[in-house]
């Protein structure tokens, strides 16, 4: 979205009410980010699942040192 109000006539590459009302209307509005469609979900990260297993492997090793 452009800033600059309607960016026609007189309004053209000027800073006027018509861009503080375009900001005021879209105040606090964010645009979605890629992927975010209605059933999008959240999926770990491939380095996050090879964390997780090399810690529970690191886990399951020294209780089998311990046996």
């Amino acid at each position: 979205m452009r800033a600059n109000g309607d960016n026609t006539g007189t309004s053209m590459n000027v800073i006027d009410y018509d861009d503080f009302d375009l900001w005021k209307a879209n105040f606090g509005m964010v645009a979605p980010g890629a992927g975010a469609g209605a059933g999008s979900t959240t999926i770990p990260e491939p380095a996050t699942l090879l964390m997780l297993l090399i810690g529970t492997l690191a886990i399951l090793s020294r209780r089998a040192d311990r046996l």
